[in-house]
């Protein structure tokens, strides 16, 4: 089979829940850091749609901050990052970590094409025509069905080179994957909520679980999924599970 590029979203939407004190057990920044990115890659490489983290009670809101900023750092992609976010203290091991090979990163830095995705910033608007940086030497002139602000953050895909012209998109009308969603719950309520919201079976893992394949599961829980619009799955730190963790 050959590989797509770009790849396209899953059938199933998959949503992961890690507790923040995954890093709150780690000694050092430089390790905290290591292990964000790590997941991030992850996530990325396994398609997943929405990454939750939740604010269990063994972990700080120094930490919570900490993973939420190097997550929104890594989804940004390199030619915005100047743009959007400050140095910080925070931020000084972030050079150790790979990018996530995402679409619109434009990770081989390649010139624009017709047909690509990008992330770009609207740097003059002229109602519902913008110009955005797109991380070329030349602004994109983008049209969409909404009036664009200066400084708001889209998604375009390019429909002309020369003149370079593109159309905004809405991230959920892609076929492509493109990133995972971000969410955070700094309490158990909250973290039920997000969960309500979203579709999917729920799946906690456990040291004390067997594979589901040893287990013959594979195909139902397969079958379980699409029918029920996908995955929900918990999970634990390096010490506790899930159901270890909350109440």
């Amino acid at each position: 089979m050959v590989f797509k590029w770009p790849s396209l979203k899953r059938d199933c939407k998959t949503s992961v829940v890690l507790p923040v004190s995954n890093i709150s057990i780690l000694p050092d920044l430089r390790s905290k850091t290591y292990f964000v990115g790590q997941v991030a890659r992850a996530l990325a490489i396994y398609r997943v749609d929405n990454l939750i983290l939740f604010k269990d009670r063994y972990s700080s809101n120094d930490d919570l901050n900490l993973f939420r900023l190097i997550v929104t750092y890594l989804l940004t992609p390199p030619y915005l990052r100047k743009k959007l976010i400050p140095i910080v203290p925070e931020l000084r091991f972030i050079g150790i970590l790979p990018p996530l090979n995402i679409a619109t990163h434009n990770p081989e830095g390649k010139k624009p094409s017709v047909g690509d995705l990008r992330e770009g910033i609207v740097i003059q608007s002229l109602g519902k025509k913008a110009k955005v940086f797109i991380g070329y030497r030349r602004a994109c002139i983008t049209t969409s069905s909404r009036e664009l602000r200066v400084n708001e953050r889209i998604t375009v895909r390019i429909a002309s080179v020369n003149p370079l012209k593109c159309e905004e998109v809405d991230p959920k009308d892609i076929t492509e994957y493109i990133r995972f969603e971000l969410l955070v719950a700094d309490n158990e309520n909250e973290l039920l909520k997000i969960l309500n919201d979203l579709p999917g079976t729920v799946i906690i893992t456990s040291k004390f679980g067997d594979s589901i394949s040893e287990l013959g599961l594979r195909k139902a829980i397969i079958k379980h999924g699409r029918e029920s619009g996908g995955y929900k799955i918990l999970f634990g730190n390096h010490e506790k599970d899930f159901d270890e963790l909350v109440s």
